[in-house]
């Protein structure tokens, strides 16, 4: 595969060869260049985290956040860092910060929304399927499963 790097720092050439095939691996017919969009070359955000976790394996971390706010590949390439510990990023988590909740009724209407909102945004792909799912078909998929969500809590 042949990358320009022209205007790539020589610190981040490596770091973009591992983000080069890791795409070409999750997304084998991705038009790949540094001003691309992850979305746009048919990334979402089921494949968003196998590509994070490759990335991790293969020595290079960025959060979940990072990747969504890139707008480009570049942008992507910018925001990885070296893996020095393996579990670094899961060790950042202080977990005395956050409160932990099992699924109810009073977070229905904030999980419909991020589930719905979250699927109903489509990549190139998506959008060029003969079956176009809408928002209410997420909610209507989310209606049926709710009742399992919340009558079976995490043990």
């Amino acid at each position: 595969m042949k990358v320009d790097f022209n205007g790539l720092p020589n610190e981040k050439i490596p770091a973009m060869k591992c983000l080069w095939s890791t795409l070409a691996s999750v997304l084998p017919h991705a038009k790949l260049s540094l001003e691309a969009n992850f979305c746009d070359i048919g990334g979402n955000s089921h494949n968003r985290i196998l590509i994070i976790e490759k990335l991790s394996e293969a020595g290079y971390n960025i959060s979940i956040s990072d990747f969504i706010r890139s707008e480009t590949l570049l942008e992507i390439v910018n925001q990885m860092t070296p893996n020095t510990n393996r579990n670094r990023l899961y060790n950042k988590i202080d977990l005395t910060k956050h409160k932990f909740d099992q699924i109810s009724e009073k977070y229905k209407a904030e999980i419909y929304r991020i589930v719905a909102d979250g699927f109903a945004i489509k990549s190139v792909i998506e959008r060029s399927m003969e079956l176009k799912v809408e928002k209410r078909d997420y909610i209507q998929m989310l209606d049926i499963i709710w009742p399992k969500l919340i009558n079976n809590p995490l043990r």
